[in-house]
């Protein structure tokens, strides 16, 4: 019993089914900046010298995801910033501890 017990358990915190649990019970966020050296050719990037990336995600327990991404641009010498937002849906899995996705919309 005792052995069928741990083996139960460490089928269990071993699993995708523990990783699963874990991604869909919170909003997950991530924070992203980018600076862009001045060695590059401006024809490369134009003025842009700076790039924020702000993103929420949050795993549904049916397979879906919604990503709400806010992406900030900066350019040489300004304090302005340009500002995208990006919404993106798809579905997800995990395989072999590795979170997969496949965005459908935008």
């Amino acid at each position: 019993m005792a052995v069928s017990i741990l083996f139960s358990g460490w089928l269990y915190w071993g699993s995708d089914l523990k990783v699963e649990q874990v991604l869909t019970s919170n909003e997950w966020q991530s924070t992203m900046v980018t600076v862009i050296t001045d060695n590059l050719p401006d024809d490369t990037v134009g003025p842009l010298r700076r790039v924020n990336v702000e993103s929420n995600v949050k795993y549904l327990p049916n397979g879906d995801y919604i990503r709400v991404a806010n992406i900030k641009l900066f350019a040489q010498g300004s304090t302005a910033e340009s500002t995208i937002n990006i919404s993106e849906k798809g579905r997800w899995e995990v395989s072999d501890n590795y979170l997969l996705v496949s965005p459908s919309e935008f």
